[in-house]
Parts: structure tokens; sequence; C-alpha cells
């Protein structure tokens, strides 16, 4: 009967309705699977002396027939959507299917302690979760190894509600939502009430739009939330809702408020040595040049671009400058007074430089002698390596080195020594996301985080010649008002506006 449409083994009476408490499938789910699958369930009960199986292949259910089997129950399905072509062309590649599975594998092994969890492909052991490993070494081994010292443990109860929370300090954090997992009575769920909760915790701790990693297990009574809203029952609807959210919130900034976020720093033994400023200004030389002055004002009031008018701004007299905190340069131009983020800056002007050589087609590849190997979560692994063949056309050469790690071979030989690892999280972040990264969108993550690398930063200081090769070529930039990543780069102050602060017109 389990193949037949509406089915179900949850339910004895209506009111189990309310007190759904099993982690099984949808009742029609298997029936949908069959229809477009072959599927064969095998099963034996512990104590019987043979099982037995029954096949689905393409809604056509044959007859139960005895099996050889070890006690318990196997579920295959092979031939996904072949009496389906237009459901199958949309399929993608395997790896990015296997990205998928093994996300879905995860959270279930994450979920579910107690119960072992074995991920193969193509015969090659992808992910093991022994049934005594703990939830924090679960989620380390899916997420990240290093999650496992770094995450904040906090417990809470409330009424009928508990809750387990394993949260990432403030400084670890993400583009996307992808690590903030809420579990509700085991069951991996997607709900409003919960993400909103969590991002309220981490408020005023956390920069910008960057999301935190949490981990949230809550267990209450089955009544209290309606779990079949949804047809994979990821999103849910609780009847209290306002004391759900109290609860997380509460409970994630308490946590946070009492735990010691210093963020450790390896300090060096001995002050930089020499050379240091003549470092920046090779870099800056290579990397900008030394054009001819503008005949445009980068800095002039008005739309940004290069169509503007000239304000007469004059780099000689823009380099008379004042560096505030090794950060901010001031500049006096004939319009005004700019402040210049330095490190956005440069950002911008090494990005568009980048991208211009990408366009070219000139994507020169740096080889290494020896293979960078960059530490990574088998999802991060599979996912990487699925766009292998995009990553090698912007020059990123990857290969697979053991089961968490990978083989970094080449870079954009834009990169110039640039850490593999923080390109390759970079990108395996920009892969990760909801919708498939097109090449365009993987070129745009690499040379941000190129340009980022290489940029002067904050804290370095510049000398007049350096202050002015950075304005000369930030002039010839059609958008220098933001870096790659968005923040601003500069603050201008026209003179009339300081006028008229003053009451001096």
């Amino acid at each position: 009967m389990i193949f037949l449409s509406h089915s179900t083994s949850k339910l004895s009476d209506v009111n189990d309705l309310l007190h759904i408490g099993t982690l099984g499938f949808r009742g029609e789910a298997l029936a949908s699977i069959g229809a477009v699958a072959r599927a064969t369930i095998t099963s034996r009960p512990p104590e019987a002396a043979e099982g037995f199986s029954v096949e689905n292949e393409f809604g056509r259910i044959g007859k139960v027939r005895p099996a050889a089997s070890r006690p318990g129950t196997t579920i295959e399905v092979a031939e996904l959507f072949r009496n389906v072509p237009a459901r199958l062309k949309f399929l993608k590649k395997a790896p990015a299917e296997m990205a998928r599975v093994s996300e879905t594998v995860y959270r279930l092994a994450v979920s579910t302690p107690g119960v072992e969890f074995r991920l193969t492909q193509d015969g090659r052991a992808v992910a093991h979760f022994p049934s005594d490993m703990s939830v924090r070494e679960r989620i380390s081994r899916a997420f990240g190894r290093d999650l496992r010292e770094e995450l904040i443990e906090t417990k809470a109860t409330a009424g009928d509600m508990h809750i387990l929370a394993l949260i990432g300090p403030p400084a670890r954090t993400r583009a996307d939502t992808t690590r903030m997992l809420f579990f509700l009575n085991g069951r991996h769920v997607r709900d409003r009430t919960l993400l909103h909760a969590a991002r309220h915790a981490y408020e005023d701790l956390i920069f910008g739009r960057r999301q935190p990693y949490v981990f949230v297990f809550l267990t209450m009574d089955p009544a209290r939330v309606d779990q079949n809203v949804h047809p994979a029952k990821l999103e849910v609807r609780f009847s209290d809702s306002g004391s759900v959210h109290s609860l997380v919130h509460r409970t994630l900034r308490n946590a946070l408020t009492s735990a010691d976020l210093a963020h450790p720093v390896d300090l060096p033994e001995s002050p930089p040595g020499p050379g240091r400023e003549e470092r920046i200004r090779d870099a800056i030389g290579d990397f900008l040049g030394r054009g001819r002055p503008p005949e445009r004002s980068l800095f002039a009031p008005g739309v940004p671009g290069a169509g503007r008018e000239s304000a007469g701004g004059d780099i000689g007299r823009a380099v008379d400058f004042l560096q505030v905190r090794d950060t901010y340069v001031i500049v006096e131009t004939d319009v005004g007074i700019t402040i210049l983020d330095q490190h956005a800056l440069h950002e911008r002007v090494l990005y568009d430089r980048f991208k211009g050589r990408f366009l070219e087609g000139a994507v020169a590849v740096q080889r290494f002698l020896t293979p960078a190997v960059v530490e990574l979560t088998p999802v991060e692994i599979t996912t990487l390596l699925s766009a292998r063949e995009e990553l090698a056309s912007i020059g990123v050469l990857v290969d697979e080195f053991g089961e968490d790690a990978v083989a970094v071979r080449g870079l954009p030989a834009a990169a110039d020594n640039a850490d593999p690892l923080r390109i390759v999280e970079g990108l395996v972040e920009r892969l990760s996301g909801e919708r498939a990264p097109t090449r365009e969108d993987l070129v745009e993550n690499l040379l941000a985080t190129l340009a980022c690398r290489a940029a002067v930063k904050g804290g370095d200081r510049l000398r007049r010649d350096q202050v002015a090769d950075l304005l000369s070529a930030a002039e010839s930039l059609t958008h220098a008002h933001t870096c790659p990543h968005g923040r601003p780069t500069a603050l201008c102050l026209s003179y009339n506006s300081l006028e008229r602060h003053f009451k001096r017109k």
C-alpha cells in the first residue's frame, strides 16, 4: 500500500493529524516517486526469517515477492524522470545534483544523533557519521572542522518548549543564510519567525548583510505547530509564534552577550622589517601605472561617471593631503574637500583594471610548483568541483585532494600571491547560493576577491606620490564612487556647502 496515492503509516485516526511525531515521507511522496522512476522497496522485520520486496516501475506496481535481505528497509530509486523528458532536461550535472544530495544528508545527520549515516558516490565514501558521534562533531564534519571549537552552545526551556543551540561567534559569517539551520522536533524546517529571531540576536554584532552560523534544535508539543503547510514539510506554522520568537532570540542573545567574543590574533614576534613602504609603492606602481594627469575631476559634485563637466580639479593640488589614522586621505581640490577611503578606492581601481584584462581574454594563469591544499567540508568540495570547468576558464585550477581538501594548482597571474584559501572560500560561498552562478558571476566574485587582497589596506601609510598615483588612476574610471562590494570610496564636501554651513553665504 505504500506506493498508493495518499497512503500513510503515520495515522491511526483523525486525532493523529494534530500530533505528528514521525519523520517519514509525506503520504503521497513514494507514489509520486514511483510514477517517474523505477522504485523498489525491500523490507524485513527483525523477527522474520526472510524479507519481501515490491517494485513500482513508472507507475506500474508489481507483486510483492520474497527477497533475501538483512533486517530493516531499503528504498532504491533508479532511472529518475526517464519517462518524463521535460523534467529530465532540467536536472543539473551530476556534481551539482550530488551537492544537493549531500546537503540533504548532512542536515539529516545533524538533526538525528544516534543514527549512523553513510554517503557514497560511485563507490567512493563521501561522508560517514557514526551513531555515537555528537551533534557538535556532526556539525563540524558536515560544515567545517574549525566549527567544533568555535561554536557557542546554549540551552533553555520555556514551558513545554526546549531549545538547544550551537551558534558561531559574530566574527564567523557568510554572505547567505545556508548555515542558519533550524530543526523542529527532529525535522529541518525553514521559518521566517525562527530566521528573524536569530538575525535579531546578532543585531549590532555583525557587519552589513553578513549572516551568522546558527544551528537551532527546538522540541515542543506537536499539537502547537502545523507541519502540513508545505508539501515537503519545510515550512511550519506555530500556534504562538511570539513565544517561539522570544525563546529563540533571548537564548541566542544571552549566549552571545555572556560569551568571550574577543577575536584571537597571532601577533608577530617582531615588528615588520624595513621595506614595507617600498612594497606598497611598488604594488601601486605595478597595478596602477603612472598615466598623464586627467582632464576631468573624479571627485567633483554631480552625476558620477566620465561624462560630467570638468570642475578643474588639479592633481597637482590634490596631492596636498592629510592622512587620518592611516586609513582616510583628505585632499583639497578646486571644488572642495574630498575624504577618501584608501582601501576602497584602490580596490575599485584594481577591480576595473583586472576586469579589463579578463574581457580582453588575456587570462594568464600562474601554475604553482607545489599545489596549495585547502581544507573544505564534503559539501563545499562537491560544490567547488561541480564548477571545475567554469573555474578553469577564469584561471582557477582545482582538483580533488583526499576526502576533505582540494588542491589549488593555479590562480590567475593577476592574483599576485593572494591567499588561495581566501579565494577558494569566496568562490565556494558564491557557488553555494540558491541560484547557480553564471561564469560572469564567478568572474565578478574572483575579481572582487583579487582586488581586495591586492589593494592597500587601512593602516598603510601613504606618501605624496602614492596618493597622486591613486588619484590619477581613479580619474580614468567611469564609476569610482563605490568599491566592488558596494562600500563608498569618497565623501565630498563642496566649498559651497561649507560656506553655507558656516553662514558665509
